[in-house]
């Protein structure tokens, strides 16, 4: 009887053994597969903010002459989306994939802000810039001529009758009557500077270069060396254009107007 006693209790005891040790497996194969959290679990944030730059550098422009203008230090250099406001004068665009400006402007623009954003996700940048379109006018065919204001930043909207100097390169005194009128002279010999002093002090209002190369080429002229001595406002034309008026004006006559 004590036998049958003892193998009962050492079974029952092996049984409990077996039953703890399964739990204790189980519950290490659970720990394993479901790990313990934390209270600070580390989160990962992906940084959507990048450095956006650019700029431009603009002049005034003339009417009639295409342009382009290109957006430099451009960072980053992919992705940017590019706005600008209020919108461009006519004949004028912005590439909203490269920030150019570019196109022919047609009419007189005074000196306009206009605001370039370039942006990339949640990150922009907003450059002022600031120009304006200057216009020169056959008044009696009613026609832009394309030019280029020459240095000054002046406003003015001057009208007068349009005659050639005498001199045709306006390097010595002139010596026809251009008082009150708008000079026409044309390029080389000397500098712009001597050829617009001169037409101020025979009395002109205005003074337009014509360039020396027969072309359609409408020359950049540099800035005034001494600006302050100029009062009068001056453009520059092309070749072909200058041509045309001065044989035009052997036959009839006519106004021009600036306008900046």
């Amino acid at each position: 009887m004590k036998s049958v006693i003892l193998i009962l209790f050492s079974s029952f005891f092996l049984l409990v053994n077996c039953e703890t040790a399964n739990k204790e497996n189980v519950g290490a194969v659970l720990a394993l597969l479901n790990p313990p959290t934390s209270s600070n679990p580390e989160t990962v944030v992906e940084d959507n903010q990048v450095t956006v730059n650019f700029s431009y550098t603009v002049v005034d422009l003339g009417a009639g002459i295409p342009v382009s203008i290109t957006s430099s230090g451009v960072t980053p250099s992919t992705g940017l989306t590019f706005s600008v406001s209020p919108s461009l004068p006519a004949g004028l665009s912005l590439n909203s994939s490269t920030g150019e400006i570019s196109g022919t402007p047609s009419l007189y623009v005074a000196k306009t802000d206009y605001d370039i954003t370039g942006q990339i996700n949640q990150s922009s940048k907003t450059v002022r810039i600031n120009f304006g379109i200057s216009r020169l006018t056959n008044d009696r065919l009613s026609e832009t001529i394309p030019s280029r204001p020459i240095g000054l930043n002046l406003t003015y909207n001057v009208t007068g009758q349009l005659i050639e100097a005498n001199p045709n390169d306006g390097c010595s005194a002139i010596t026809n009557n251009i008082s009150g009128k708008v000079a026409l002279i044309r390029r080389g010999t000397c500098a712009f500077h001597d050829k617009v002093i001169n037409a101020q002090n025979a009395g002109a209002i205005a003074v337009i270069h014509y360039d020396n190369n027969i072309s359609d080429t409408v020359p950049v002229v540099n800035p005034y060396p001494n600006p302050s001595l100029i009062t009068i406002p001056t453009t520059v034309i092309s070749g072909n254009a200058g041509t045309n008026l001065v044989n035009s004006l052997a036959t009839f006559n006519t106004n021009a107007t600036l306008r900046r």
